[in-house]
């Protein structure tokens, strides 16, 4: 929790444009809580799980609701008029079995439903469309997480109407330099016994971030969280990329796989 950083986001739409709507990253919680219905789609590896998991915490924390957190596996089977069933089974598993009546008796502005991977769980368009209604008379707050492919399958399926019409639609965004720094400084700050003696946390920080930078601006690696601190975490083991030659073929793809 301490390492996470949020990334922003940007509006599907407009996220190849200058004008993009952006929300910044300490502001994410609040838009999310905001909003209510979030759509947020994110490449292999811009950490949609762990924003899923983050919102999941803070929400609970911050604002006193109640998540329910279902991946692609939850939903694997999924038919129809089963969302109670799918329901009972992830509110017992996280919450214990004693909470039926607590969870259920809540009302609808205090739960929240976050869904992890949806287009891993290959739902075709009227038990997706089932799924969603359903869930609406239960959760005034609905989160849902797709990969970059998943408006693909959408716009070649022949629908009725927009699966995702009443959602705010955003892509999770690359960290930019000031969030990288923010990155690693938190991971600098947990290495704090190692300060002593001629230790230099600032200066560590400066080395690693022009590191990062290198790679970056290469196109190399994508700036992520979960790419920052594999970057980090391969320094760590003193396997120091070779930056005046370029060769940074282990480390790519030891991030890559």
């Amino acid at each position: 929790a301490l390492l996470w950083v949020f990334n922003q986001l940007f509006t599907k739409v407009e996220a190849t444009k200058p004008s993009s709507t952006v929300v910044r990253s300490k502001d994410v919680l609040q838009w999310v809580h905001a909003n209510k219905r979030v759509l947020l789609i994110g490449e292999d590896k811009a950490g949609r799980t762990a924003l899923a998991k983050t919102l999941y915490r803070e929400l609970q924390r911050e604002h006193k609701l109640v998540p329910l957190l279902l991946s692609a596996d939850d939903l694997s089977s999924f038919r129809p008029n089963q969302l109670k069933e799918v329901l009972e089974r992830s509110r017992e598993e996280q919450y214990g079995p004693s909470t039926k009546q607590a969870f259920f008796g809540l009302p609808n502005d205090r739960r929240v439903l976050i869904i992890d991977d949806f287009h891993r769980s290959k739902l075709s368009w009227i038990p997706s469309s089932s799924l969603l209604l359903n869930a609406e008379l239960f959760f005034d707050f609905i989160i849902v997480f797709v990969d970059s492919t998943f408006d693909v399958d959408i716009l070649a399926a022949t629908v009725k109407r927009p699966l995702f019409g009443g959602y705010r639609q955003y892509v999770i965004a690359e960290l930019g330099h000031q969030l990288r720094g923010k990155l690693i400084g938190r991971w600098v700050a947990l290495r704090s016994d190692n300060w002593a003696g001629d230790s230099d946390p600032f200066q560590e920080i400066l080395d690693k971030e022009k590191i990062l930078e290198s790679l970056l601006s290469r196109r190399m690696l994508p700036s992520y969280p979960i790419i920052i601190l594999g970057v980090l975490q391969f320094l760590e083991a003193g396997r120091n990329p070779h930056s005046n030659t370029g060769s940074y073929g282990e480390l790519y793809q030891r991030l890559i796989t």
